[in-house]
């Protein structure tokens, strides 16, 4: 049993015992699935990204994460057997449809695991061709791998070399004091050698969580490292900063990282709100900084809404349809460290154009300019195809991008802004109309779509 096997079977099981024992067979087996099949699911996905990933960095943990996807879809087969038999067979068949590895929009025939990848754990990683003249002598089975990139080092791969063959040394995200408090480094296997490992750093202010260790070959001691900063070392003088770390393994391998470091102006000590961090600004929508009435109108919390934490909407729910800049408001104040052109996000939840010929809405202002107007759901319907000239066949009544919007469950609506100040913000919100749920407002000044965030996107910002 992997090591995911037993970090999953232990809650769902003790549940499903203690259900067994109070007669609440129905309620156990639900718990069995639910609690049971989606996390091995979830692993499943996970490992099968990893396996690939890892694969493609030369480390020998891309075969640990692929005996695990394996693991995980069999043990996912098991449960679905062992629910379909208990009782004498009460509920056989139930789990019948596919719902592993869906790669179209129709339904698959059957589940099936994603890919995986295995790497050779005998073959050493090479510099290219070992061509003593092209000084290029050296094999390693030490990889060194950084948060945010699909590069490994030492070697050259696509991950971090251009078509000019020009392969920088690895570099970490800039830090600073209102981003992530961490970055990371792995050390892992990639070759037929165990090897000890040894960190350096170039100045006082940088720290990591380990210094010095041991890699087995076969990928069951990588290591990942976490970087951080003392900014109190750093002092509060605006400034930009470069370190280093070092690190050298007994297989021969040198691998310096670069971590840049700004110290951005001091905060108004004053000011409560959000602060810009790792280039951008990210709001819950319940964080705001204040609200405006109007009349009965108001924009409430719905606790536990969306992806997550909650969402803000506008009642009582009527057909009142409000002018632009006069309903209800919600203001966010932000603060950011230089000014320049960004791109603002905001995540309201999927809705439609619920009232026939009219469309949602809701107004956005930032800082002093015109409220604008904004109309998330277009009118223009899915899937038009024309037949005759001025005849269309349509898939359905919903807009072009529906099934986007399902399957990621909000609706990003982006418009572009641009900073003439560094400082304090504001961000207002009108409401307009019934059927806007606000999640979450961006303001990227690329620091999101740098990192590409995941499914649920960047944690949100620092608030003082």
């Amino acid at each position: 049993m992997t090591i995911y096997q037993k970090r999953l079977n232990r809650p769902f099981s003790n549940l499903y015992t203690c259900c067994v024992r109070c007669k609440r067979t129905s309620t156990g087996s639900t718990l069995l699935v639910s609690f049971g099949s989606s996390p091995f699911d979830q692993c499943a996905e996970k490992t099968v990204g990893r396996s690939n990933l890892y694969a493609r960095q030369s480390r020998n943990g891309a075969n640990v994460h692929a005996h695990a996807a394996i693991d995980a879809f069999k043990r996912d087969q098991s449960l679905t057997e062992e629910f379909h038999s208990l009782n004498g067979g009460r509920w056989d068949h139930m789990l019948d449809q596919t719902h592993i590895n869906w790669f179209d929009w129709l339904e698959a025939d059957r589940d099936t695991l994603p890919p995986v990848s295995f790497v050779n754990p005998h073959q050493p990683v090479l510099m290219g061709i070992p061509v003593p003249e092209l000084h290029i002598p050296y094999s390693f089975s030490a990889r060194v791998t950084v948060e945010n990139s699909i590069g490994a080092w030492p070697g050259r791969n696509a991950g971090q070399c251009n078509s000019t063959m020009k392969c920088p040394d690895p570099a970490l995200f800039t830090m600073d004091p209102y981003g992530a408090k961490q970055r990371w480094i792995d050390i892992s296997a990639g070759g037929p050698k165990n090897f000890n490992f040894h960190v350096e750093r170039s100045h006082e202010w940088l720290t990591i969580s380990e210094e010095h260790g041991h890699i087995r070959r076969d990928g069951s001691t990588d290591k990942r490292l976490q970087v951080s900063v003392d900014w109190a070392k750093l002092g509060d003088e605006t400034k930009e900063e470069m370190g280093y770390i070092t690190i050298r393994s007994t297989d021969g391998a040198n691998v310096t990282v670069a971590v840049p470091v700004s110290v951005p102006a001091k905060v108004d000590e004053a000011y409560r709100g959000h602060v810009q961090g790792d280039g951008y600004v990210v709001m819950e929508a319940a964080h705001y900084t204040s609200k405006d009435t109007v009349g009965q109108y108001a924009w409430e919390e719905i606790d536990g809404y969306g992806r997550s934490l909650s969402g803000m909407e506008m009642f009582p729910t009527t057909a009142k349809n409000f002018t632009v800049g006069e309903g209800p408001s919600l203001s966010y104040d932000f603060w950011t460290h230089h000014s320049g052109p960004a791109m603002v996000t905001l995540q309201i939840g999927p809705a439609l154009n619920f009232i026939a010929g009219k469309q949602i809405s809701f107004g956005v202002q930032l800082d002093e300019e015109k409220v604008e107007e904004i109309q998330p759901v277009t009118m223009k319907r899915l899937g038009g195809i024309e037949v005759l000239p001025g005849q269309e066949i349509f898939v359905g009544a919903v807009p072009p991008d529906w099934e986007n919007v399902v399957k990621s469950d909000i609706r990003n609506v982006t418009v572009p802004a641009d900073f003439g100040h560094a400082g304090k913000h504001t961000l207002k919100v009108f409401g307009m109309t019934a059927g806007v749920v606000l999640e979450r407002v961006w303001v990227d000044f690329g620091g999101i779509s740098a990192r590409g965030y995941s499914f649920l996107g960047p944690p949100e910002s620092v608030r003082v």
